[in-house]
């Protein structure tokens, strides 16, 4: 953790059997609690106390789980990889209960393989790794589907989906720093939506809105230029 009021980082390692491991994800909780998901399975991390407690609901499939994120009310959705038949959880961590199981092909889902998840209302997005774009709508109990169509302007030209924003995002540039760089966002027609020309870089992350960039809703690249070369990602804009 780094405390912005002493400007340092204070560590709470997870000692598991004697032994410490390393943390994969992590996610925020209610009343103080971080979901923290590692290599020895799931755990609730207290921020008061600086306390671990295991979790065992997801035990058995937790070195399969590459991806999960809460939502509004602390609740996880959780991509369990590989898993045909119960890969798309939607799991309680404080009562440490699997609420719901998503199969994908009893649920029409193409793939369960996520590589982000961003609950939004209603709505639980889904970038996929290699069916595109998915779309659970909670109150429906319904799963939509926008899979890659090239031919089609404003349609996605891939199906593997690495990210998904809604609109203010970070770019971690933690790996240039000191360097001279260019950032750029551009959309799917190659239009330059954003760009920041950086002489030095000094913050380990910009922020960036696209919607006070004037953009709207689609897929566009993240594409930071130095002198060794050039590094891109893609980005999903949603509504």
């Amino acid at each position: 953790m780094f405390r912005k009021q002493h400007g340092d980082f204070q560590w709470f390692p997870l000692v598991v059997q004697g032994n410490k491991v390393s943390v994969r994800l992590i996610c925020k909780g209610k009343n103080g609690l971080l979901i923290v998901k590692s290599a020895e399975g799931m755990f609730r991390f207290d921020t008061r106390n600086h306390t671990y407690e295991r979790l065992n609901a997801l035990h058995e499939v937790a070195g399969n789980i590459f991806q999960m994120a809460s939502d509004a009310d602390g609740m996880l959705w959780v991509s369990i990889w590989y898993d045909r038949e119960r890969g798309f959880v939607h799991y309680d961590p404080y009562q440490d209960k699997v609420l719901h199981a998503f199969g994908a092909e009893e649920r029409g889902i193409s793939n369960t393989d996520l590589n982000d998840i961003y609950p939004d209302g209603e709505n639980v997005w889904m970038a996929t790794n290699s069916s595109g774009l998915c779309r659970y709508v909670i109150r429906e109990d319904r799963f939509y589907c926008y899979p890659a169509n090239a031919g089609v302007p404003g349609s996605l030209w891939s199906n593997q989906l690495s990210r998904i924003t809604k609109d203010r995002f970070g770019i971690d540039l933690s790996d240039f720093v000191g360097e001279a760089v260019a950032v750029s966002i551009f959309s799917d027609l190659g239009q330059l939506v954003w760009e920041n020309r950086i002489p030095a870089v000094a913050d380990l992350n910009i922020s960036v809105s696209l919607r006070e960039a004037g953009a709207t809703a689609g897929m566009y690249t993240v594409r930071v230029q130095r002198n060794a070369g050039v590094i891109s990602k893609r980005l999903l804009l949603v509504e």
